[in-house]
């Protein structure tokens, strides 16, 4: 017999996967089987058929470790789905052994924020906004939704919980704004951006999306261009490039601000020349290999344009005086 814990602790889940895809329907799983095929099946994103096996485990009669990171896990994918109150069900029976649990359970259920239920999200803000900066904020994020979601038209699992901050640092010490995208959450400094956490949601909530063919230069220009904060970009570092294409593998060798600029321009020329169907085809698959197929010729074009204006008063005129066709 196949020993499926060695596979987990060797962090062998594509093996895993294929015996799960194999046997699924031909065999009764043990607790054992329930347990490491579930763990391994979570990691690789597959939350729904993960959170199905580990809730067919019978009641743990000795303490197992995995046992409570899968109620961990429990935790996270109730909360992705908006069920809140099994979610903390979940992370209270695994938080006194797994302090991840502990700290997911306080990020996500605050008990020192005011809460606002509104049309699109849940808001919680920190107790030091005025109502004027809450009302602001919330107006501003519920436009931005409508407007984004006008193009992407995604049914979400739940409303998105936004947590709004003053500083740039949440409550870990992670560099806001971020989001995530199976949890539907935002973590936002409340005048960082103005859509850009948003298309991150809903463009990898999309059907077919595949997070194996992600790559940070496109996805960040897919977030910038639905973003209608306009940034000054005066304290990067400029470089002289050969061509953008280079971004798909090689962004880590740029200002990350620098990608950022080069993405919006990038993306936001694509999204201008092409179509819906054409756009979404690049989201959901971000390969190089896949760009060329969708759009041909028409990125050279585009990459020429960013590489003849590639010094930093060109490149900021380029930015300054994009405008997203209407849709």
């Amino acid at each position: 017999m196949i020993d499926i814990e060695y596979l987990y602790y060797n962090k062998k889940y594509d093996a895993l996967f294929n015996i799960y895809k194999k046997y699924k329907d031909d065999m009764t799983f043990t607790d054992k089987h329930c347990l490491f095929l579930g763990l391994s099946l979570f990691e690789l994103g597959l939350y729904k058929e993960a959170s199905c096996l580990l809730l067919q485990r019978k009641k743990k009669n000795s303490f197992c470790y995995e046992n409570y990171i899968a109620d961990m896990y429990l935790g996270l994918y109730y909360y992705s789905i908006g069920n809140y109150d099994l979610s903390k069900k979940y992370f209270y029976i695994s938080k006194d052994v797994i302090s991840q649990s502990s700290d997911w359970c306080s990020f996500l259920f605050p008990k020192n924020k005011l809460k606002i239920i509104g049309k699109s999200f849940h808001f919680y803000f920190e107790k030091d906004f005025t109502k004027n900066d809450i009302d602001f904020f919330i107006l501003k994020y519920e436009k931005a939704f409508d407007r984004i979601n006008s193009f992407f038209k995604i049914r979400l699992k739940k409303k998105i919980d936004v947590f709004v901050y003053y500083g740039y640092k949440d409550e870990f010490d992670n560099n806001l704004s971020y989001s995530n995208s199976f949890l539907n959450t935002i973590n936002v400094n409340h005048i960082d951006e103005n859509g850009h956490e948003i298309t991150h949601i809903l463009s990898r909530n999309l059907p077919e999306f595949d997070y194996r063919k992600l790559f940070f230069f496109v996805d960040e220009g897919i977030a910038e261009c639905f973003n209608e904060k306009i940034y000054s970009y005066k304290n990067i570092n400029y470089y002289k490039l050969d061509t953008v294409f280079s971004m798909w593998e090689y962004y880590k060798d740029y200002d990350i601000n620098f990608v950022r600029l080069i993405a919006k321009i990038f993306i936001t020329n694509l999204f201008n020349v092409g179509n819906r169907e054409q756009f979404f085809k690049i989201i959901k698959n971000q390969s190089f290999e896949n760009f060329k197929e969708v759009y041909g010729n028409v990125l050279n074009e585009i990459d020429d344009l960013i590489i003849y204006n590639s010094n930093s008063m060109r490149l900021i005129d380029l930015y300054k005086n994009l405008t997203l066709k209407s849709f």
